[in-house]
């Protein structure tokens, strides 16, 4: 995680500097400012776009490849290794993976919304308590996490994180 962060925060502020010299030559010029205008919105498409991507391998990272890591001992690199080959071969299964995992997500902050305005805003006030609050979600925080362990166990018994047999570790060459 941490060179994930050294190499994403870096990226990001590349991605960051075009945009925000747009906005200073824009703020500058009172010519042509449509010609800024199209800079920007490119400038900012592209940003989300890293963003998103970013979102992405960090969610892959976190769900997928640190369970494979603990479950058979691999270093960051291998784990990526044994990953990316049932990724490359059921891309369109982990994108209905994302998507499930932002509708949860969605109804998730709903229900939590809902809750906490149902409850004149004490529930809202009550999780921002930090240790309360963790109390209060650790339901929802294990049943997010189970559900990419649960995922990953459908890829056969080397990419099970639950079980305690020990299998021979399979990497395509």
């Amino acid at each position: 995680r941490v060179w994930f962060a050294v190499i994403s925060i870096p990226l990001v502020i590349l991605i960051m500097a075009p945009i925000g010299w747009s906005i200073y030559q824009l703020s500058q010029s009172i010519g042509d400012t449509s010609t800024w205008i199209a800079i920007l919105i490119v400038c900012s498409l592209l940003f989300m776009a890293v963003i998103l991507i970013l979102v992405v391998i960090g969610l892959f990272l976190e769900d997928f490849v640190v369970p494979l890591m603990y479950r058979h001992s691999l270093s960051t690199n291998e784990a990526w290794r044994m990953f990316l080959p049932v990724f490359k071969s059921r891309v369109g299964t982990f994108v209905l993976f994302i998507l499930w995992r932002i509708l949860l997500g969605m109804g998730g902050a709903i229900v939590i919304l809902t809750v906490g305005f149902a409850t004149c805003c004490i529930g809202l006030i009550l999780i921002a308590i930090p240790y309360v609050g963790t109390v209060i979600l650790l339901p929802m925080s294990v049943f997010f996490r189970s559900i990419s362990l649960e995922f990953l166990r459908q890829f056969g018994p080397d990419y099970d994180p639950l079980t305690t047999e020990e299998f021979p570790v399979q990497t395509s060459a």
